[in-house]
């Protein structure tokens, strides 16, 4: 087992680190304004991983004089199960701002903030709000507690990476055999393994941009994590 509980704090992303709305530093005079817990803060990592061999078979519990045809196919099991459970991504949240205020198309590329009408926490809505589809699953963001701010205020109050999305877990099972051919060292390998196997529905993160309307704060197939993937393989060792 594998637990860690930590906090990454930065003032910019990376290249490869601008989801949930996180982009490059956006106030190069007041870089202070910026620094907050980074994209990959997930605070909590657990991680539970479990081998065991199946009691049958030879020099085990069960089934150590069952005939050959038995022991080939019905001994010799080892069973791997790993769980994983993590928080939840950052989410940072957004605004596109009017046409006329953005200078460039590079300054259209930093993720600019709104203004907080009172605390980060009154942005989740209650889950009284969301409305699941087959597709997607919306309301669980409060565009009512967030303004846009006024052009010559254009960086808003809300603070980087504020918020987080939903927590992460997973359970990956997988069956080995190795079966010995009889000669030197060569063995038969199956093995057969399903990863997130409960197949539960993990979400990364919404949309975040409040001028989206009613996009905003909705989780769509695109930020889902993968659902329930199986796959087997067969190897020869000699």
């Amino acid at each position: 087992m594998s637990s860690t509980w930590s906090k990454a704090i930065n003032n910019a992303s990376a290249d490869l680190e601008t989801y949930g709305g996180d982009s490059a530093l956006v106030n190069f005079y007041n870089s202070e304004g910026d620094r907050g817990l980074s994209s990959y803060n997930q605070p909590f990592n657990d991680t539970l991983s479990v081998i065991a061999d199946l009691p049958y078979g030879r020099d085990r519990m069960f089934g150590q004089n069952a005939p050959a045809w038995q022991q080939a196919i019905l001994g010799g099991w080892q069973l791997t199960a790993i769980n994983s459970v993590t928080s939840g991504l950052p989410i940072n949240l957004t605004y596109a701002p009017a046409a006329q205020i953005v200078v460039s198309s590079t300054s259209a590329a930093y993720s600019v903030r709104p203004n907080l009408l009172s605390t980060a926490s009154a942005v989740y809505a209650p889950k009284s709000n969301y409305v699941k589809t087959k597709s997607a699953l919306s309301g669980t963001l409060l565009s009512s507690q967030v303004s846009i701010p006024t052009p010559s205020q254009y960086f808003g109050t809300a603070g980087r990476n504020d918020l987080h999305g939903p927590a992460f877990s997973a359970l990956t099972l997988a069956l080995h055999k190795a079966v010995p051919l009889g000669w030197e060292d060569s063995n038969l390998e199956f093995r057969i393994e399903a990863f997130n196997v409960l197949n539960s529905t993990n979400f990364q993160y919404p949309d975040t941009a409040v001028t989206d309307g009613a996009s905003f704060g909705t989780y769509t197939a695109s930020n889902l994590y993968p659902s329930r993937q199986v796959q087997g393989a067969l190897r020869l060792t000699f």
